[in-house]
């Protein structure tokens, strides 16, 4: 019985030590495969890395104008005073906000001042400020729905293209107090006069009030979005003739240049203006990224099916059960 129980311990031992023996191989085996994918997958960010530079360096080249004969210098418009002798001058304190993939909004300063004043009384009272920030044009769609046997179902769509992708409004009071509708409308300021351009034809021979539905759903949308601001009496005078506002731009703004536009009011009366451009710019990975996905959106698409199959490969190599 002795010799027995030690044989029998024996063999124990040995099937013991046979499946840490295997233990061990699969484990190492695991771990070459895993270094052998993660090699692959950082060549493949390399590769991406490298063909995202290129397109970004050849597409800088292409856009490179030509050598010209130097010109006169002449100073870029700035300010413009329609009638009177007033002028608006105003400078942003951020031109260039830069759009990473950790972006979560930012807020941007107006300030200004009030030129060769013509008015004895307080700046505050005489004069009034409204800034209009508009972003990139875009086209969208507004549908209308309606319920149907019991489901609700789009009805009806228009299409507006030109929209702006962001519109600000920051004045001193409100908007009706400042200046009449139709000047306003001329001037495409407040939400009502914002342009909406129709990109199809057909929508022309819509009903007013139907059509008028329609620009007032982009509107509510933008807003709810918080992509279509308001804000009376933001815009405060600090001084005799200095004024100051704040823009708040939220983290789902579309990238690219911001039109900002401040109009200087007197009695109702535009009496000058004053335009200055805000860039929206990627940096990081995010903008090489980004400019792969769109230039080249199959390869795009193609590195990313084997980012996903070498990810799903290296998991299971390194998780998964070892084999008996």
């Amino acid at each position: 019985m002795g010799e027995a129980g030690v044989e029998g311990d024996d063999r124990v031992r040995g099937v013991h030590r046979q499946r840490v023996w295997r233990w061990r191989k699969t484990m190492l085996l695991r771990c070459n495969v895993a270094r052998q994918l993660l090699g692959v997958m950082g060549a493949i960010v390399l590769a991406l890395a490298a063909v995202a530079f290129s397109a970004e360096n050849a597409t800088a080249q292409d856009e490179t104008p030509a050598v010209k004969p130097a010109a006169p210098a002449t100073s870029p418009p700035t300010a413009r005073a329609p009638t009177g002798k007033e002028v608006v001058l105003a400078d942003i304190a951020t031109r260039r906000v830069a759009v990473t993939s950790t972006f979560d909004g930012s807020q941007i300063l107006i300030f200004g001042t009030i030129d060769q004043r013509v008015i004895d009384r307080p700046t505050r009272d005489a004069y009034d400020i409204v800034i209009v920030v508009k972003g990139v044009p875009e086209t969208l769609t507004a549908r209308r729905k309606a319920r149907v046997a019991g489901i609700w179902l789009n009805v009806a769509s228009q299409t507006f293209k030109d929209v702006p992708s962001y519109y600000a409004i920051v004045s001193t009071r409100g908007l009706a107090d400042i200046s009449e509708p139709d000047v306003l409308s001329e001037l495409q300021i407040g939400f009502k006069n914002v342009p909406l351009k129709l990109a199809d034809a057909k929508g022309e021979a819509l009903p007013k009030d139907e059509l008028a539905a329609f620009r007032a759903a982009v509107v509510r949308l933008k807003r709810s979005e918080k992509l279509f601001q308001s804000k009376p009496q933001g815009v405060m005078f600090t001084g005799d003739n200095l004024f100051r506002a704040t823009i708040d731009l939220p983290a789902n703004v579309t990238v690219g240049r911001f039109e900002t536009t401040v109009y200087l009011f007197r009695d109702g009366k535009l009496r000058s203006t004053y335009q200055a451009g805000i860039n929206l710019e990627r940096e990081g990975l995010e903008k090489y990224l980004h400019g792969f996905a769109f230039d080249y959106p199959f390869w795009y698409g193609i590195a990313a099916v084997i980012l996903a199959v070498a990810a799903g490969l290296l998991a299971s190599q390194v998780f998964g059960r070892p084999g008996k």
